[in-house]
């Protein structure tokens, strides 16, 4: 144990790996991140753009992490030689200075991933079970709408970022954005996005919003909309991807069959899409 530590600081530790591990599975699948092997506290899969495997880590988290301590991390890849390998961890670990004080798996995991034409023979990597999901669909008939809806009572206008749709056993998910600079119009623009009858008839509307503020730091807040546990890691992810002046809006036709954990793997990945569409998931290694 890091006797430097106090009690609270040791609790607040804890908590903050929970949530981290909950927030990797909840966006890469519940087997991104899975106990670990030999002293090894995790096993993390990284994915690439469409599920396939890119590389395994084995992670251990020293007493002290994240607040005064940084993980030690190894890497497999079936097609990484030694010496890529061996410079790809060198690059990694110049990275991680920069993140020392705060959880940092996830912004391993999306370095690894935004670096990955530089290290990685993506055609050669080995599909993961994540590759293939029959009972995952995406309609395109309605994919990348770009809808303005109007708020009468405050005759304001929003342009909402539709992303694609996403069917799984019969519940269909789809993901809305709005750049918002002013916490005070969140309530309006949702008003102006249940314009539209088929949005606001979904059975969830799941919402979480960051925006930045001038005397610094953000204004943030999430609603369930009756999917528990579902806004506040919608917001999280907001936060892990360091989005700024947005709203997001994450619709949920439940279609009768139960989802179970999956259902927040559906909500992250229709969510994270259409911030990377439209700029708002910031790489690793351009945050301040």
């Amino acid at each position: 144990m890091d006797d430097c530590q106090t009690d609270s600081e040791r609790f607040d530790n804890r908590l903050r790996i929970e949530e981290e591990q909950q927030a990797i599975r909840a966006i890469y699948g519940e087997d991104a991140c899975k106990q670990g092997y030999g002293g090894w506290d995790w096993e993390v899969q990284v994915p690439d753009d469409v599920g396939r495997q890119l590389c395994l880590l084995e992670v251990r988290l020293p007493d002290g992490y994240p607040t005064t301590a940084q993980p030690q991390v190894e890497l497999h890849a079936r097609k990484l030689d030694s010496e890529r390998k061996e410079r790809l961890l060198s690059s990694l670990h110049d990275a991680m200075d920069g993140w020392k004080g705060e959880t940092c798996l996830f912004q391993i995991v999306e370095w690894i991933r935004e670096c990955k034409d530089e290290w990685f023979d993506v055609d050669d990597v080995t599909a993961s079970s994540h590759a293939t999901e029959p009972s995952v669909s995406t309609d395109q008939a309605d994919a990348l709408v770009e809808t303005r809806g109007t708020c009468a009572a405050e005759n304001a206008s929003y342009l909402w970022h539709t992303g694609e749709p996403l069917t799984d056993r019969r519940s269909t998910f789809q993901a809305h954005l709005v750049e918002l600079t002013d916490p005070d119009r969140v309530s309006s623009a949702l008003d102006a996005l249940c314009t539209d009858r088929k949005i606001r008839v979904a059975t969830h509307n799941i919402f979480a919003y960051r925006i930045a503020l001038s005397t610094g730091g953000y204004a943030s807040d999430s609603d369930d909309d009756g999917e528990a546990a579902a806004g506040g890691r919608l917001l999280h992810l907001l936060q892990l991807v360091d989005a700024r002046d947005v709203l997001v809006v994450v619709s949920r036709w439940y279609g009768g069959i139960p989802l179970g954990p999956d259902r927040f793997k559906r909500i992250s990945q229709v969510a994270r899409d259409v911030l990377d569409r439209h700029g708002h998931v910031r790489p690793p290694t351009r945050r301040p």
